[in-house]
């Protein structure tokens, strides 16, 4: 029996898994310098206005734990545009009164009014799509041009 590094040693030989790796690995190449060349052409004041948006996804961590939501990751995407994806591990349906209520309390802030929102909408629907074999586990939203939200979802 061949071990494995023997079996991928004869693989990476083969002309046509050779051609293919290399054109995988051009196309990475080539993704990191146009990602590189875009923010290195972002202006200070650019710059200055992702940090901001960054740094307001950041702040409203706190206000969504205070109302039930649990944070599991925080990942921020250096894209043009930019975005933040937040993974919420707990989830629940916000009452209409309540919902309204916190709106209305925090109307300058667009991001989290959004965030709420999005959130709140996902957790209507992840309850509806409930499974025999698969449970809800918690929900993902993106900020960002365009925004995106994820159910996510394990087997039992």
């Amino acid at each position: 029996m061949k071990k494995i590094t023997d079996k991928l040693k004869e693989l990476s030989n083969n002309p046509m898994i050779k051609d293919s790796l290399d054109q995988i690995k051009k196309t990475m190449d080539d993704g990191v310098k146009a990602a590189k060349t875009q923010w290195e052409g972002i202006n200070e004041d650019t710059q200055e206005k992702y940090t901001n948006a960054i740094n307001q996804a950041f702040d409203m961590i706190p206000m969504l734990k205070a109302i039930g939501y649990e944070t599991e990751q925080f990942l921020v995407h250096i894209t043009l545009p930019p975005s933040v994806e937040i993974h919420f591990s707990s989830f629940q349906i916000i009452e209409k009164e309540h919902l309204a209520t916190l709106k209305e309390e925090f109307k300058d802030n667009i991001m989290f009014v959004r965030t709420l929102d999005a959130l709140n909408r996902a957790a209507l629907i992840q309850k509806k799509f409930e499974t025999g074999n698969m449970v809800a586990k918690g929900i993902h939203v993106q900020v960002g041009i365009p925004p995106r939200v994820t159910l996510v979802y394990e087997p039992k």
